[in-house]
């Protein structure tokens, strides 16, 4: 018997407890339990045990085991909010359920998704009540499917696209940088608000001219920054492209007012504001431990946090890895050691740095092992060589603890590849130039 190889249960059969959770059990698998199976065309014997697998099914029929085709899926949909940032917000939620598997529109589904949002419900509700608008005769042969989707539709329709995508674009010029973020923070909040913009404005079929291009998001950007970054940033743009207009090649990136490229802006723009220290919290020299590290509060990073932080830096270093941007002895190369994000000042780390985006800094990039720990001193670039200035350090007693690599030489090594830092499929300094997907992100924290 097989009870014998499960004593418990043995134990169990007598008692009569035991008796009706086996009997709950077997009611919750009949609610949800599969259609009866169609007999097969033109009848024949598989007709007749597809009608007994049916009887069985439903709980009827004759002798025989009882066959339960049990369908265990729960529709879902994502649940909304409490709040909504903006209109286009609660316009795009509600666009994501349309493209959700059809299983999940149901009425349940909706309900369930909209326990933060009352009103909402309260509308399906009362749509659903008056049957949608539709006759009685139209509304009995539209399934349940597809009276979610004309409700999703129609509520969609009433949210005016051409007044949520203006709202947008106002919230993108009227962002200014505040005094506790950081130009990091900033810069993410912003090309945040920039892509919110322009997906409003295509649901409107107007995309205003200075979201039409990364020209024009550099220029929003820089409007916004606060203080003296923003007028550097304008004279370091103009004076590069009037030499390179004079030379006769025009770096990537830089227009005669303004960045065009976002990546070479934000990589300027995250150099000269560490340069200039305006951002405290970074660490203005190559060297040194994590000692000392803060977050937003100025409490000491707990031991967590670093081991947070270093898996964070492994996965993008493995990313540039891909991409063949590490160095030849598999460092990869970062802005900073981390940043804080500005809705809860918590440090987390930002990707590696492309060349074109080194080519950008006018401070050597910190680099990193495979592991997310920092690379050794000695490996480590001194600033003052970078810069193509003379070490004062290297006369000293002790030495520059720094590696002396002046930022052409570190470029043209970083895209000479090697065998343990290049994959497969990546030749010379091509890999430099590809872009990778927006959608590489750390491992979720423990």
């Amino acid at each position: 018997d097989f009870l014998d190889d499960y004593p418990t249960v043995e134990e169990l059969e007598g008692d009569d407890v035991f008796d009706t959770i086996r009997a709950q059990v077997t009611i919750c698998c009949g609610m949800n339990a599969a259609p009866p199976l169609p007999p097969p065309p033109g009848g024949g014997p598989g007709a007749a045990a597809a009608a007994g697998a049916s009887g069985a099914s439903g709980g009827g029929g004759g002798g025989g085991a009882s066959v339960i085709n049990v369908n265990t899926y729960k529709p879902k949909l994502s649940a909304m909010p409490k709040n909504f940032e903006s209109t286009s917000q609660e316009f795009r939620h509600m666009q994501s359920w349309l493209t959700s598997d059809v299983r999940n529109h149901t009425k349940e589904a909706v309900s369930d998704a909209c326990l933060m949002q009352l009103r909402i419900k309260d509308e399906l509700e009362l749509w659903f009540s008056n049957k949608g608008g539709h006759s009685d005769a139209d509304w009995a042969v539209l399934s349940e499917a597809e009276k979610i989707k004309k409700w999703i539709t129609e509520r969609c329709s009433k949210l005016n696209a051409s007044v949520f995508a203006k709202e947008d674009y106002i919230a993108v010029k009227n962002y200014q940088q505040e005094a506790t973020a950081t130009v990091p923070e900033y810069l993410a909040e912003i090309k945040r608000r920039i892509e919110v913009a322009v997906l409003s404005g295509k649901v409107s079929n107007y995309i205003p001219p200075d979201l039409r291009d990364e020209e024009g998001w550099c220029r929003l950007a820089t409007d916004g920054l606060q203080g003296k970054l923003k007028d550097l940033l304008r004279d370091e743009t103009g004076t590069v492209h009037t030499r390179g207009v004079q030379s006769g090649t025009v770096p990537d990136g830089y227009g005669p007012t303004d960045f065009n490229k976002w990546d070479v802006f934000y990589a300027m723009a995250v150099s000269k504001a560490t340069n200039l220290g305006i951002d405290r919290h970074r660490k203005r020299d190559g060297g040194g431990g994590d000692g000392g590290a803060k977050d937003g509060g100025g409490r000491e990073l707990s031991a967590r946090t670093h081991n947070r932080l270093n898996k964070e830096r492994a996965h993008y270093v493995g990313a540039a890895a891909s991409y063949g941007w590490t160095t030849p002895l598999g460092y990869g190369c970062f802005a900073d050691e981390y940043v804080l994000q500005a809705s809860d000042q918590q440090p987390i780390v930002q990707p590696c740095l492309s060349a074109d985006q080194i080519r950008s800094l006018k401070f050597p990039p910190l680099l990193f092992k495979a592991n997310g720990q920092r690379a050794p001193e000695g490996e480590l670039l001194c600033r003052h060589v970078w810069l193509g200035q003379e070490c004062r350090r290297q006369k000293s007693k002790d030495g520059c603890p720094y590696r002396h690599i002046s930022k052409d030489d570190f470029l043209a090594e970083l895209q000479s590849g090697s065998a343990s830092a290049v994959p497969k499929g990546h030749t010379g300094g091509a890999a430099h130039s590809a872009t990778p997907p927006s959608t590489s992100t750390p491992p979720s924290s423990a």
